[in-house]
């Protein structure tokens, strides 16, 4: 976590990109979601505060552990050491935040989490299971599903990508895996971060991490979180108290309201501004966050 001072009262653009998942080089050929972004542009007050989050990619696949996600919300891949295949981890959010974590679990404090005004989401792991297994996109305003897998193409065994009200959920039950409940859709995702450790099953990849976190997959990638921008026409916020109202799309913290102007956010699989200069599809590796100051005329 890292903190910006707003050194002079005006207009400040806002930029994050979103973690990808983990790569795969054990047995497979899959390869991971990758990661979102976001921009706007925001009206600060000089020695304003902000408190930045930038997203770390997954784990890639290994044999000897779950595969844990990225910093800051992605999701656990799973493992199976004694068939020498496993998953990787889903990516981290990057984010700004109004409110800086006190709890002791390192960013996921919930008054932090809820104060956020801009995401990123992360993209989602791979699975090393065979090719195809790819990781969901990090969104947009919605996260992609688990991709399509010729050996795994049922539609109960991928996992949905996050929205603005709900996390990613888990595949419906599969028979022989009793983990997964039968009959039932089990929220694996949830506000801040991706399925969380203990929530894997047979080589799914990690969920991304986001305004909502994606879930892990049944043999397949994980599927990506979804990103938000306060102001932003179809994002929905979250008030300081955990409600969310879908007419309302711009944080209020403290009593005060952020609104975003130019407000963008691109899934991972499209073109997107790249932190280094020119352009880039979707964002691979760990996430980013700049702040310009925007000099008015």
């Amino acid at each position: 976590m890292q903190t910006f001072t707003a050194p002079v009262s005006g207009n400040y653009k806002l930029e994050v990109w979103g973690a990808s998942g983990g790569n795969s080089p054990v047995g497979g050929t899959a390869v991971p979601g990758k990661g979102g972004y976001s921009k706007g542009k925001i009206s600060l007050p000089i020695n304003k505060k902000l408190y930045l989050y930038v997203g770390g990619k997954g784990m890639n696949n290994n044999t000897d552990a779950p595969n844990a996600g990225g910093w800051n919300g992605g999701g656990y891949g799973n493992f199976h050491n004694s068939s020498g295949r496993s998953a990787s981890g889903g990516g981290g959010a990057s984010d700004i935040r109004i409110i800086q974590h006190t709890e002791n679990d390192g960013w996921s404090g919930t008054n932090s989490l809820r104060s956020r005004i801009i995401v990123a989401a992360g993209g989602g792991g791979c699975s090393s299971l065979g090719s195809g297994m790819n990781g969901g996109k990090g969104g947009g305003l919605v996260g992609e599903d688990s991709p399509y897998s010729e050996d795994f193409s049922a539609d109960n065994q991928k996992a949905t990508g996050a929205t603005q009200i709900h996390g990613g959920n888990y595949p419906v039950y599969v028979a022989g895996y009793p983990e997964i409940m039968s009959g039932e859709i089990i929220v694996s995702g949830t506000f801040g971060y991706a399925n969380i450790p203990g929530y894997v099953f047979y080589w799914g990849g990690g969920g991304g991490g986001g305004w909502y976190g994606g879930a892990v997959g049944f043999g397949r990638g994980g599927s990506g979180g979804s990103s938000f921008v306060s102001g932003m026409v179809g994002c929905v916020a979250m008030s300081q108290d955990g409600t969310q109202d879908p007419n309302i799309n711009y944080q209020t913290i403290d009593g005060i309201e952020y609104k975003f102007t130019s407000a963008t956010t691109i899934d991972g699989g499209s073109t997107m501004p790249s932190p280094i200069g020119g352009t880039e599809t979707g964002h691979s590796g760990n996430g980013y966050c700049i702040i310009t100051w925007q000099q008015l005329p």
